[in-house]
């Protein structure tokens, strides 16, 4: 299956990729709403991202035979690559609004 180095790397940056592109899915959807209803969509989705993301990777390194380290570093940067693009949109979206 997913084991060793690379499948590591793989499977680190598949969760990555879902969480980043949930997390732009409900950017998205929240940019249409309201300011309030914009703040609780953005909060609320990014808490549930963090919380089901958090069990999937305590599910894969408990029960999936990977290597820790590339696997957490796979995960990591693309988080933050993630993190980066979402803030990035919201910034473009919010100069074109103003």
């Amino acid at each position: 299956m997913l084991t060793g180095f690379w499948g590591s790397l793989l499977l680190g940056s598949m969760i990555a990729v879902l969480y980043a592109a949930g997390s732009y899915a409900t950017l998205r959807y929240a940019l249409s709403r309201p300011t309030q209803q914009f703040f609780v969509l953005v909060f609320g989705g990014m808490t549930a991202r963090l919380f089901i993301t958090a069990a999937v990777m305590t599910l894969v390194l408990v029960f999936v035979p990977v290597v820790k380290v590339a696997f957490l570093g796979s995960f990591s940067v693309g988080f933050i690559l993630g993190l980066t693009v979402e803030v990035i949109a919201l910034h473009h979206r919010q100069k074109q609004s103003v």
